[in-house]
């Protein structure tokens, strides 16, 4: 068979966005070689308030607990396989986020290219075992404030 005619090596994932697709995402890692979970939507849906809607915007705050012992119960059902799970949006990078998704063990990021370089040195610089402890922490805090003092922000982020 010459080159033109050999089959092209075609990588298949499914793209999740919502909080019931989310939490089957064992199932669909046993359908497909990756799985997006697009973080963003997700959120939103994790809410149910549009993002697009300004009054509404203040509601998906990225901070709030909630979002973190979703994406740990995510990573629990994913298993030994989070590694084919890709967190996509704009959640990773967000001040001092990239620490606690790594402590859920998570580890392929699609981002805007502007932020890759700041991913890679802020993961360089951390530890498994400080991130696992902050991932914990902050997946049992009980506010928005608290997330934010675990992450060291000021009150304004």
């Amino acid at each position: 068979m010459s080159d033109a005619t050999q089959p092209c090596d075609l990588v298949v994932g499914a793209m999740l966005e919502t909080v019931g697709g989310a939490l089957l995402v064992d199932h669909f890692l046993a359908a497909s070689a990756l799985v997006g979970i697009g973080l963003n939507d997700l959120m939103q849906s994790l809410y149910g308030a549009d993002r697009d809607l300004a009054q509404l915007r203040d509601e998906l705050d990225p901070y709030a607990p909630g979002v973190y012992r979703l994406l740990a119960q995510v990573a629990q059902l994913a298993g030994a396989d989070v590694d084919r799970v890709q967190l996509c949006g704009i959640l990773p990078q967000l001040p001092g986020v990239l620490p606690v998704l790594l402590g859920l063990g998570y580890r392929t990021f699609s981002v805007d290219v502007a932020h890759a370089p700041y991913l890679a040195q802020t993961a360089a610089a951390r530890s498994c075992t400080q991130d696992s402890a902050l991932a914990q922490a902050v997946t049992t805090a009980d506010s928005v404030r608290e997330v934010k003092r675990l992450l060291g922000l000021a009150e304004d982020h």
